[in-house]
């Protein structure tokens, strides 16, 4: 049986967001810097582009101040000053390795972040830029909830005004791993987003026997429901989420679903592969692995 817990709601106050000096209309990119803007919080951009040149001009970085003068959110042709009055802040980091899977880990083993926010490129045989080193070894798995935002997929935030059109969640639920953590994270993101009504789908790909004690949160505005059907996992999921169109899926895992170690062949990423809604991977415990020769 699932027994939940009293939620702890935390700001989701440290963002990263691994660039390969994406234009500002990336949509990644704006889902990283409205959510760092809507905790007021710290968003770090770094670049992974080992072909792009190795400093830190603003130009080579997608663009806060025109992406938030395009938001109507400050004055055209603003000074950096007004960006400060916001209450958040952004840092930018230029990496030299050439693999960017390595480049976000020794990032990530320095630097304790609350969200990664990447593009996820979709096709038969790998996923977005960390196809070339899937598999290899990783020393220090991190386990950081990761937003995937699927390539040409506008997602919860708009590119044009940066509003947020966030009304519909779906969430995988079993026994294992804990549903605690999608629960929190979806309550977070709803309430630091301010978002004021909408349904929360907590699908259970099973039976009724099967189907984990579940008490969700109380949201002010939003109703929250059990679904059970029978099926594969990633191929039900998959169908619910585009019969209610959600805007998001919020999936928790353990074995191997940690910061893009062993991602291939997982629940998770069957799901990344064919989804047309954002979805955040949040591991249920952060796990230190050794080096495998």
């Amino acid at each position: 049986m699932l027994v939940t817990e009293p939620l702890r709601i935390c700001p989701i106050g440290t963002v990263l967001y691994p660039s390969g000096f994406a234009e500002s209309g990336d949509a990644a990119f704006m889902h990283a810097l409205k959510i760092t803007m809507a905790n007021k919080g710290l968003l770090w951009m770094l670049n992974v582009d080992n072909s792009a040149p190795q400093d830190t001009e603003a130009h080579q970085f997608p663009g806060i101040r025109n992406t938030l003068e395009s938001w109507g959110v400050i004055p055209a042709e603003s000074e950096k000053s007004e960006v400060a009055k916001l209450g958040f802040d952004v840092r930018k980091v230029c990496a030299t390795s050439r693999d960017p899977i390595t480049t976000c880990l020794d990032f990530l083993s320095f630097y304790n972040v609350d969200l990664v926010v990447l593009e996820a490129r979709q096709h038969d045989s790998m996923i977005s830029w960390f196809e070339k080193t899937i598999g290899q070894p990783i020393s220090r798995v991190t386990g950081q909830p990761t937003l995937f935002i699927p390539k040409d997929v506008d997602g919860f935030v708009s590119k044009v005004d940066g509003s947020v059109r966030l009304t519909k969640i779906l969430i995988p639920i079993t026994g294992k791993p804990c549903a605690r953590e999608s629960f929190d994270f979806a309550q977070r993101l709803i309430q630091s987003l301010e978002q004021p009504h909408g349904t929360v789908t907590l699908l259970h790909v099973g039976t009724l026997d099967t189907l984990p004690h579940i008490e969700p949160p109380d949201v002010a505005g939003w109703t929250w429901f059990v679904q059970t059907l029978p099926g594969n996992p990633a191929e039900t999921i998959l169908q619910q989420a585009d019969q209610l169109d959600v805007d998001l899926i919020v999936m928790t895992t353990d074995g191997p679903d940690r910061f893009l170690d062993n991602f291939l062949g997982t629940t998770s990423e069957r799901v990344l592969r064919k989804s047309n809604c954002p979805i955040v991977v949040l591991p249920v415990e952060q796990i230190f692995s050794e080096e495998i020769p």
